[in-house]
């Protein structure tokens, strides 16, 4: 499935490939959120497949679409962050592992099993470190016959400027507003929650506003919880056990969120991110100095950095840590 926001430009590579003229590296680059990785998955099925029809979608039939969907194609390989988040040259592979860039570019010097294409998926393409992403320049300089590269990214100024300029950038990050929009309200028919209101939320990425509408409630929740913390009507210890078992990643995002805020209405910027929380964020704000607030982000970036940085992190230890740290700043113990 192309997502309506996307079908523009998968009509453009469909034109190209049919006409032997697609590019051998793309950057399909944009937020969380807008179906960059479906968008690549229907390249790298018309791509392999063996009968695709006249708008590029697979059969879903021949082997080849049956060996992708049982992830067992020998002329695809995904490259995906290790443990660490990163993408590296190379590991020492066991079984079930991500190949790493060293395998990718051997892989792509081998030949095609099938005399198609072979395709390459690097993903996040950011997470490759400085020495990963020089070893896949000569590929991407002198790229071999009929290969396809494709780099899925979530923030492309991350990318070696190198990387970068060799590919061909697929940009989704300023969508057409109304067919997002349209597309979230068709899929929001049961759920009365604004879409204008989600899409701004979510950067303007529908699924991840569509996500964000899953969660509304749990949002709710974890608000009026934070709101009873800060009243100091909620211990911190009880609550960060509590929090501990929502989505961690989900549930500090929020955090930040409602922090960067109270910090723009001390700053008084002209406008505020979680515009449906405004009149209990600027009661909020009141309560704080600007550099206590600075303080309690650090602590809660520093968390969000330790997350990603680790598989082996007690989500319960920072949320403690966070939840503490603003408890003692209510209560005007803070150190």
């Amino acid at each position: 499935m192309v997502f309506p926001w996307q079908q523009s430009a998968f009509e453009k590579l469909h034109l190209a490939w049919q006409n032997n003229r697609l590019p051998h590296a793309l950057l399909l680059a944009g937020p969380i959120g807008m179906g960059k990785r479906e968008f690549s998955k229907q390249l790298i099925s018309m791509v392999l497949c063996e009968n695709p029809n006249e708008n590029g979608e697979a059969c879903g039939h021949c082997k080849s679409c049956h060996l992708l969907q049982n992830n067992n194609h020998p002329d695809f390989i995904s490259v995906e962050a290790v443990e660490s988040g990163q993408i590296k040259i190379e590991q020492n592979l066991k079984k079930g592992d991500s190949p790493q860039i060293r395998e990718a570019v051997e892989f792509c010097n081998l030949t095609s099993n099938y005399g198609r294409h072979k395709v390459v998926q690097i993903c996040p393409a950011e997470g490759m470190n400085r020495n990963a992403a020089n070893a896949l320049l000569k590929t991407l300089e002198e790229p071999p016959e009929k290969t396809l590269l494709l780099l899925v990214c979530h923030s492309k100024m991350q990318l070696l400027p190198t990387i970068r300029s060799r590919c061909q950038l697929i940009d989704f990050s300023r969508p057409d507003s109304h067919l997002t929009k349209n597309y979230l309200n068709q899929q929001l028919k049961n759920n009365n929650t604004d879409a204008d209101l989600l899409l701004y939320l979510s950067n303007g990425a529908p699924l991840a506003a569509l996500n964000l509408a899953e969660k509304w409630e749990t949002r709710s929740v974890i608000f009026q919880d934070f709101k009873l913390l800060l009243s100091t009507k909620e211990e911190p210890l009880a609550l960060a056990e509590n929090w501990a078992k929502q989505d961690i990643k989900q549930l500090l995002a929020w955090l930040i969120s409602w922090t960067e805020d109270l910090l723009r209405i001390k700053l008084m910027t002209q406008h505020i991110f979680n515009q449906d929380l405004a009149d209990t964020l600027f009661k909020i704000a009141e309560q704080f100095q600007t550099q206590t607030l600075l303080s309690i982000l650090d602590v809660e970036l520093e968390s969000w950095r330790i997350l990603l940085g680790t598989s082996n992190v007690r989500p319960q230890g920072l949320l403690e840590t966070i939840t503490i740290n603003w408890f003692q700043a209510a209560k005007g113990q803070w150190k």
